[in-house]
């Protein structure tokens, strides 16, 4: 689940399930052209993979905010 705060992680405002199951953050960037990159491991310990997501600010908050480009 990627979550999203605009007060230093006192709340937070916004968040979206990238995926389901077994998963754990490896990295997130902000991209060139504004989106969220999320670099994660999914699977169990015999089945793991290592796979990238891209989000968009609009998609994480149900278009209730974007960022101009």
């Amino acid at each position: 689940t990627l979550r999203l705060s605009y007060d230093d992680a006192s709340t937070w405002s916004a968040s979206k399930t990238l995926v389901s199951g077994e998963a754990a953050y490896s990295g997130m960037t902000i991209l060139d052209d504004g989106r969220i990159g999320v670099l994660y491991e999914k699977g169990s310990d015999d089945t793991r993979t290592v796979n990238f997501i891209v989000c968009s600010l609009e998609c994480l908050t149900d278009n209730w905010d974007s960022i101009s480009p």
